[in-house]
């Protein structure tokens, strides 16, 4: 046991080392600031979030990404009614997020805004039936040897695509559509 602790934990050293280091190198890069912010909330080291989220150039401020790292670093804090301000600023940006939207749910029941919150929860509930309706239908289309859906099939998908927003992917779906048969 002692032995697994002890990769683990050179594991661990590894990858915040890595993960750092390519930060450092590109800290106007949005994935390495993504890549290194999922590290420390996943390792709850919320000094060094803090300080990640501090440092971010003002050009992220148009990623919604960024702004859900920063309403999750408020709610650790227990700043809910700030928490709720950076979520629907990342929504802003990227109104049908379901991480933002479920963040958001979660910062509303907290901080008490019952009537906002039943309405959020109805958001997010009907976000996450699209996109499971939609992995559904992406889970048959794969095992199947058609190389194309069929007409209904693709404006089924195209739908689910507008629900989450998706708005290049619905367009697509809709000149596949647009190219099949019934």
């Amino acid at each position: 046991a002692r032995e697994q602790r002890n990769h683990r934990d050179q594991e661990y050293d590894d990858a915040r080392r890595h993960l750092e280091f390519a930060y450092r190198q590109r800290p106007t890069e949005p994935r390495f600031a993504s890549a290194w912010l999922d590290f420390l909330f996943n390792v709850a080291d919320n000094e060094a979030i803090n300080t990640a989220l501090t440092a971010l150039p003002p050009e992220f401020d148009e990623r919604a990404e960024l702004w859900v790292y920063r309403g999750e670093a408020a709610l650790n804090q227990g700043d809910k009614d700030q928490a709720t301000r950076w979520f629907e600023q990342a929504l802003k940006i990227g109104p049908r997020r379901i991480d933002a939207n479920n963040q958001l749910a979660q910062a509303l029941r907290q901080a008490g805004q019952s009537e906002r919150f039943e309405r959020q929860t109805e958001l997010c509930k009907r976000l996450a039936r699209a996109f499971r309706d939609l992995s559904g239908i992406y889970s048959v289309l794969r095992k199947q040897s058609a190389q194309t859906p069929d007409r209904k099939t693709s404006l089924r998908i195209s739908s689910l695509c507008t629900e989450l927003g998706w708005e290049d992917e619905a367009r697509a779906w809709r000149l596949v559509a647009n190219s099949t048969r019934p």
